[in-house]
């Protein structure tokens, strides 16, 4: 590669003096020249900035606590990259992960790229998470083991399907960001991104199956480390219904179809975790509010098949005993 551009590594961090190393070490260990490495510490109470001591080629940023968003706002706006990445503290990219991103973005002048990783379960073992992803599936069909690019409406349905790119899988062109990552979102903040920038313009973007790096999990990971009741309330409840509000405006008919139906799932479920989870109906009238609200039709029609699948007299019981 004979233009080698300059791509900024933002590596938020809070609390991860034990894993913050490894990342900071993966991101020095690339093979690709021309770096910065910036840290920015969220406010920790651990030994993180005695760690950071070793570490003197790293511009290290220590604010109050305010979040992951916050965190790559702050390393966003002190970097001086033509290229942006943000490197999660708990994960490790491969060797080859910036030079990688950096051909594939300016071989076709793309807005952004991200590429597959492996998952660690936290048993252990690893698994291929694009595999898994459904809403992603019917891109993996034709694509093959280099770079598969993706047009406009490619990026509109996928992404409004679901999010295939979490941050450390991400380089972002700087000058196709139009906005910060959403400190008001929960977990779905590198979502967000990622749709102001596709509903911003006609933007081009690129994928790889090749695992370029490793999510590791350690039971405090913003998403990987909830339980499935938190997911489903902060990531597919919160976060889905404030982006849905965000963008509604600007989806045609179809997109606005298939997201309203991804939400009124999702409060659906949310619901019924709850009435599960409190053994009492009150707590679970607002999403189910919400889901009738959203779409009356589908939600009716998820609302009889749990009540068939958990039983109906059970249902009802838990209903008398709330209310009476």
């Amino acid at each position: 590669m004979v233009n080698y551009p300059r791509v900024s590594v933002i590596i938020p961090t809070y609390n991860r003096v034990t894993k913050v190393g490894k990342a900071i070490e993966s991101a020095l260990g690339q093979t690709y020249p021309n770096k910065e490495i910036i840290v920015v510490d969220d406010g920790s109470s651990d030994a993180t900035d005695i760690l950071m001591k070793n570490y003197p080629a790293v511009r290290y940023i220590i604010q109050d606590h305010g979040g992951q968003a916050a965190a790559r706002n702050n390393g966003l706006k002190n970097s001086t990259g033509e290229l942006i990445t943000s490197l999660d503290s708990d994960d490790v990219w491969n060797e080859d992960f910036l030079s990688s991103c950096v051909e594939a973005i300016e071989k076709d002048n793309l807005d952004f790229v991200f590429a597959n990783w492996s998952q660690d379960t936290g048993k252990g073992d690893y698994y291929d998470p694009f595999s898994t992803y459904n809403f992603f599936k019917p891109y993996l069909q034709n694509a093959n083991d280099d770079w598969n690019i993706l047009v406009n409406e490619d990026l509109r349905t996928l992404y409004i399907s679901g999010c295939p790119s979490p941050s450390s899988s991400l380089m972002i062109r700087r000058s196709s960001i139009v906005s910060e990552w959403n400190n008001i979102l929960k977990i779905a903040d590198d979502w967000c991104i990622i749709m102001d920038i596709i509903f911003s313009k006609e933007c081009r973007a690129a994928f790889t199956k090749k695992k370029l790096w490793i999510k590791n999990i350690d039971g405090t990971n913003i998403h990987d480390g909830r339980n499935e009741n938190e997911l489903l309330k902060y990531l597919y409840v919160h976060d889905m219904e404030i982006m849905y509000n965000r963008y509604k405006k600007g989806l045609i008919r179809r997109e606005k179809r298939t997201y309203k139906e991804s939400l009124t799932y999702y409060l659906t479920m949310y619901a019924f975790q709850q009435l599960s989870i409190d053994k009492s109906f009150k707590n679970c009238l607002q999403p189910f509010k919400k889901a009738f609200i959203t779409n009356p039709k589908q939600a009716l029609s998820l609302l009889l098949i749990e009540l068939k699948g958990r039983g109906q007299k059970r249902i009802v019981r838990l209903m008398s005993s709330t209310f009476s």
